[in-house]
């Protein structure tokens, strides 16, 4: 009676240790879950507005700032854009994390004012703190 108890309780452990290590629904927040600013090489904001072009590296502030951001983000804050429905960015921010480029750039369509690409799918994001964030960076105005 005692192994079978202790088989038992074996397996609930095993069971609870599986769930706790699932991945995320949505792969996309593996790049971002955990990220430190001391992986970021770079982070540059950039803005276009057909006549005028921004770049600006983001300050050690900024760049903390926004990797706290990310890795509030959840998988409900992002929605696949299976159709590629969007248009041309006007501002956004280009991170490059162990020699990869990461962009977060404008969505000209809903459920996300931001949208990124991984996992050769392209991603809506919807947060509006993250949104004002990369507004402000990337020197937007309303």
């Amino acid at each position: 009676m005692k192994k079978f108890a202790a088989l038992i309780l074996a397996a609930v452990c095993i069971l609870s240790l599986a769930a706790c290590s699932a991945k995320p629904e949505k792969e996309i927040c593996i790049w971002m879950h955990d990220l430190k600013a001391e992986d970021i090489t770079s982070a540059l904001a950039w803005s276009w507005d057909g006549e005028n072009d921004v770049q600006n590296y983001l300050t050690q502030e900024e760049t903390a700032r926004l990797v706290s951001l990310l890795n509030k983000l959840t998988d409900d804050s992002f929605t696949e854009n299976s159709e590629c429905v969007g248009g041309t960015p006007e501002y956004g921010i280009v991170l490059e994390i162990d020699g990869e480029y990461f962009c977060i750039n404008q969505s000209i369509a809903p459920p996300g004012a931001l949208e990124t690409e991984y996992g050769d799918k392209l991603w809506w994001i919807d947060n509006d703190e993250l949104t004002s964030f990369v507004k402000s960076v990337c020197e937007v105005t309303d």
